[in-house]
């Protein structure tokens, strides 16, 4: 997890250095130092996490569509509390991208609000990675 947060990390910096570098002259708004931090940020992170939690979704559809059946059969209790080590990859990355998300909820103080948002978004992957452990 630590590892996800440091890639985060580098590539919203990467995308900082890159919209100083050549998004100045794009549009005036660009000129404003926190406006390129905010687009790196979004770009960066939000953007990137998605993306790449997208495609871990898409490249282990095969294992995952299983799990998302509702019909109620003799594995209903598996695929509900049971261990997916895809599933676990899966909600990882998403826990690293909160811990991230949350950082830069408070560093930027986008409120009360999103900070629970982050909390509870985090609380419900780590609950997820382990399946019946906390019953």
């Amino acid at each position: 997890m630590i590892s996800i947060v440091i890639i985060l990390i580098a590539h919203e910096q990467f995308y900082r250095v890159l919209i100083a570098a050549f998004g100045t002259d794009l549009h005036p708004i660009m000129e404003v130092e926190r406006n390129r931090h905010v687009l790196a940020r979004q770009i960066g992170v939000n953007g990137f996490a998605c993306a790449v939690i997208g495609y871990i979704g898409y490249k282990n559809r095969h294992a995952l569509s299983e799990l998302m059946t509702l019909k109620r059969d003799d594995n209903f209790d598996k695929r509900i509390y049971g261990y997916s080590p895809v599933g676990f990859q899966i909600l990882l990355y998403f826990f690293g991208f909160q811990v991230k998300n949350m950082y830069d909820t408070v560093i930027w103080e986008d409120g009360l609000l999103y900070i629970v948002h982050h909390l509870f978004a985090g609380v419900a992957a780590w609950l997820g990675m382990f399946p019946g452990a906390y019953l």
